[in-house]
């Protein structure tokens, strides 16, 4: 059996790992993680994921998936708001040596460029002359493709792609675009606090409060994108993220506000196979 690379995707509540070979992923695995942990309890599960989705086969390389602000030349740890206790951890290091590879097959990307990657390949659209993705969940991800590969600078490409930081309203676009919008949104409008899972549930169970925190925030997401895909002209926008599992219910809105902006909302179908694809095709474009 050929080797093939073990991706990573490191998000902020989890940890998913898999084979991959072309354009196939074996063994898919998942495991829960603290962002806010310690680093050993961090680490321990980051291989226990690992070793599972290896399932004892020959690798090539690593490959693996992460969050700014990371060193990702070095593999060097840099983030701070997550993740706080891996701060200045030599991460190449530890993983060549958890999956006995040498440093120079384990390989670093962003994450929500992974995941562009992936699914614009997934999705048919590689050819697209532009377009950008947005992850959807804990925080607010973004990448954007022009020329055929990822772009961090450019006309309309903010700095190094990240759109989160972007002041919108009283705050930031994270502020109003992510998992605790949507939960701070229905507490406010008379619900108990609940999930976004469950809001989304009780959405589809045609609860009035819920669907309205749906459709307010589907028209958020639309009026904070316009600006930016004003400048940067978009052919269209993958949408990952576990918040966009929900995408039914904020997506008729998010529509209606970028009506005219000449750029396609599209949720992602292999929403859990597009940052572990794309971060192998990213650090290993001739694997």
């Amino acid at each position: 059996m050929a080797a093939a690379i073990l991706a990573f995707d490191v998000g902020g509540s989890h940890i998913a790992a898999a084979r991959v070979a072309g354009d196939a992923l074996a063994d898919r695995a998942e495991i829960a993680v603290d962002p806010d942990g310690g680093a050993e309890d961090i680490l321990a599960r980051w291989r226990q994921v690992g070793v599972h989705a290896a399932a004892g086969q020959p690798l090539a390389g690593i490959a693996a998936a992460f969050p700014r602000p990371f060193d990702y030349a070095n593999g060097i740890c840099r983030t701070r708001h997550k993740f706080a206790a891996l701060y200045g951890r030599d991460l190449r290091r530890w993983l060549a040596a958890a999956f006995a590879l040498p440093p120079a097959a384990v390989r670093f990307c962003n994450d929500a460029d992974a995941f562009l990657v992936g699914a614009l390949h997934g999705e048919g659209l590689a050819a697209a002359p532009r377009a950008m993705g947005i992850t959807l969940g804990t925080g607010l991800g973004s990448a954007f493709w022009a020329g055929g590969g990822i772009v961090e600078t450019g006309p309309g490409v903010p700095p190094e792609g990240e759109i989160y930081c972007l002041p919108w309203r009283d705050g930031t676009l994270e502020d109003v675009l992510s998992t605790r919008a949507i939960v701070r949104a229905y507490a406010a409008a008379g619900g108990e606090a609940a999930t976004v899972q469950a809001i989304a549930a009780r959405a589809a169970a045609s609860e009035p409060r819920a669907l309205a925190t749906w459709r307010s925030f589907g028209a958020e997401l639309g009026a904070g994108l316009g600006p930016i895909v004003t400048a940067f002209r978009p052919a269209v926008i993958l949408l990952g993220g576990n918040i966009s599992r929900a995408a039914a219910l904020f997506l008729p809105a998010a529509e209606a506000a970028l009506a005219g902006a000449g750029a396609r909302l599209r949720p992602v179908a292999a929403l859990d196979a597009a940052a572990l694809l794309g971060a192998a095709r990213a650090c290993f474009p001739a694997g």
